[in-house]
């Protein structure tokens, strides 16, 4: 409102010195300023917006960090009314990939019509597929919260003062590793400092960083070298969280270059071009995560050899895209929560 208030009087009153030009000018520049702060992303980057409302957030912030920590201490004195106990071979190796906004429909695996799991495909006489799982939630933390923890659908709260599976790993005697690509500040907090080793990999706004997953092989492979006799490795994965087009290096990228049976379905099934197009990319990504997961469970059955360990792969929920309606993106519908789920034993 100030500015838009000098700026009337920019034009409206002659100044000494200052040609009528001169002001058309300023009032012009002035005028572009105030339209662009119509943009949000703008608006909340300016300062005089940005840092009261920011001081307020970490505020916020550091409070429900204080309290998750204080339900983390209940959790963790009840832990002897849960008698969590290891009974088996002497080293035992446990992987839980999670994955993110990952759809079954769009897996070759589950007789999807594009080859965008070419490498589990290879593996899938040694895995149990799963062809019925859908995902507790269709968002992110309330997904891991159901996955982690005793929360249930018919008792969704109280979970953050019960124990969860990290915990009553680390109780069992297993050493416990978070490795994750993606940056979210309760999951941290909530899960990740549960946790011996942690090694967050992407500490910027999870929406638009290209981060990609295979930063998480190189922790990954110095997990299963630690010698303990006993390990959980968890590993967050990216996976396929919009924006799409974000989630698969250049040379991997297939299905955007060239038309063929699926998109010739989505033409018929009436879908504008920018929803083709958001399937073409978000079939990139399946096939991106495809070379992922296969060297995540490669490189683990490589690493366990013929010991004793299980490793299993699922994704806290999927993706809308295309499949039933115009519209892309985190859907509260069976589309947004079929899931794959894939299991591997040694």
């Amino acid at each position: 409102l100030a500015v838009l208030a000098v700026l009337l009087y920019l034009a409206t009153r002659p100044l000494p010195g200052l040609p009528r030009s001169d002001r058309r000018g300023l009032v012009a520049v002035g005028l572009v300023f105030v339209l662009l702060h119509l943009n949000p992303t703008v608006r909340r980057a300016n300062p005089l917006l940005f840092w009261p409302a920011q001081a307020a957030t970490v505020e916020e912030f550091r409070a429900n960090v204080e309290t998750l920590r204080a339900k983390r201490a209940i959790a963790q004195s009840r832990l002897p009314d849960w008698q969590p106990t290891y009974v088996g071979p002497e080293r035992h190796t446990v992987g839980l990939v999670i994955g993110e906004s990952t759809n079954r429909w769009n897996w070759q695996l589950y007789g999807y019509a594009r080859a965008t799991t070419p490498e589990l495909m290879q593996q899938a006489d040694q895995l149990l597929v799963f062809r019925d799982v859908i995902s507790a939630a269709p968002g992110t933390v309330s997904s891991l919260r159901h996955m982690l923890t005793p929360r249930s659908l018919a008792q969704p709260e109280g979970d953050e003062e019960l124990p969860s599976v990290l915990m009553l790993a680390r109780a069992a005697g297993y050493k416990v590793f978070w490795i994750s690509n993606q940056h979210d500040r309760y999951i941290t907090t909530r899960f990740a400092e549960e946790a011996d080793v942690v090694r967050l990999l992407n500490q910027g706004d999870k929406l638009t960083p290209r981060s990609l997953d295979e930063r998480i092989l190189p922790e990954w492979q110095r997990a299963l070298e630690d010698p303990a006799p006993r390990k959980l490795i968890v590993a967050h994965l990216m996976g396929a969280h919009a924006h799409y087009d974000l989630r698969c290096p250049d040379h991997l990228r297939h299905f955007e270059s060239y038309e063929d049976e699926v998109d010739r379905a989505l033409k018929a099934q009436g879908r504008p071009r920018w929803v083709r197009e958001k399937r073409d990319q978000y079939d990139d990504a399946m096939l991106y995560q495809d070379w992922v997961i296969s060297r995540l469970l490669q490189s683990f059955r490589d690493a366990t050899g013929t010991g004793s360990a299980a490793w299993l792969y699922t994704s806290d929920h999927a993706e809308e895209v295309g499949h039933t309606r115009n519209f892309t993106g985190h859907s509260p519908d069976e589309a947004g929560q079929v899931v794959p789920l894939l299991l591997w034993r040694s």
